[in-house]
């Protein structure tokens, strides 16, 4: 079960924000996103560079680090690591959908009834 005594309620146990303040607490938020974007672009662009280094195998043919780690994978899926399995399915794209669609009757998308509810005023008896 989650912890919730250092949780702080706005309007209870901490004061309500003004507009500016919840305006500079809204773009400092942003700025950090920006920044976690930046640096989780430069860090795949960095992977990549990685995996195109070419490395020489025993009989000296050439592969990228990219190539060996997909020999290497699959050598562990053949061998029933069920770990490689689930990642080399997913990679393949043959990994069953976790969503579930719910469809209509022949397949028209479903749609949520509305119900209208009207107030009603009591009967005088």
């Amino acid at each position: 079960m989650a912890k919730t005594d250092n949780l702080k309620y706005f309007g209870i146990t901490k004061p309500v924000l003004s507009h500016e303040e919840a305006q500079k607490n809204g773009s400092l938020g942003g700025k950090k996103s920006g920044e976690k974007k930046r640096e989780m672009k430069k860090f795949k662009e960095y992977l990549e560079i990685a995996l195109q280094r070419v490395v020489k195998d025993r009989e000296g043919n050439e592969h990228t680090y990219k190539e060996v780690g997909a020999i290497k994978l699959a050598e562990k899926y053949v061998q029933g690591d069920l770990k490689a399995q689930e990642l080399v399915l997913k990679l393949s794209g043959e990994m069953p959908s976790d969503k579930t669609e719910i469809t209509g009757a022949n397949g028209v998308p479903f749609v949520a009834p509305v119900l209208n509810i009207l107030p009603v005023k009591p009967k005088d008896d």
